[in-house]
């Protein structure tokens, strides 16, 4: 719970420096990754999938100029690749997952921090949500098949 609450932090942070601060040419690279990974989804298997969830993170704060925040972020990112896989092990998970990273890079394109912050906001909100049920039903689902 607490590295998805620095993990907020962080990503909150650079996506406001990155409203003010990322170059066009520099958003559009983003962009251009973005629908590469959408392109590809259905054909990946779950570690494309993460890696291209991470990447696009990663990219996208990147943009904020800070080295040492996108160092911290590829650090909780390793340290939760088992929490988040669990989300995205549906088709449903994953194409929801891309299509809020799109809408994040529309508003950061736009340099509206309000909305991109608020949709970020409201994309790792969801995602900690889904993880901890996710969690709580892999783990019942553990302890049930040791029980049989």
């Amino acid at each position: 719970s607490e590295l998805f609450m620095v993990r907020t932090d962080i990503e909150m942070a650079s996506l406001r420096d990155s409203c003010k601060n990322a170059s066009d040419e520099a958003i559009l690279s983003v962009r251009e990754s973005l629908q590469e990974i959408a392109r590809n989804l259905p054909s990946m298997d779950m570690k494309g999938v993460l890696a291209s969830d991470e990447r696009f993170h990663v990219e996208r704060a990147s943009l904020a100029g800070n080295a040492e925040r996108t160092r911290m972020l590829k650090n909780i990112n390793e340290r939760s690749r088992f929490v988040r896989k669990i989300n995205l092990e549906t088709s449903e998970g994953r194409h929801e997952c891309v299509s809020e990273h799109v809408e994040i890079l529309d508003a950061l394109e736009a340099r509206d921090a309000v909305k991109a912050t608020g949709l970020l906001k409201h994309h790792l909100g969801l995602n900690t949500r889904a993880i901890k049920f996710s969690l709580q039903e892999g783990l019942s689902r553990i302890y049930a098949d040791e029980v049989v």
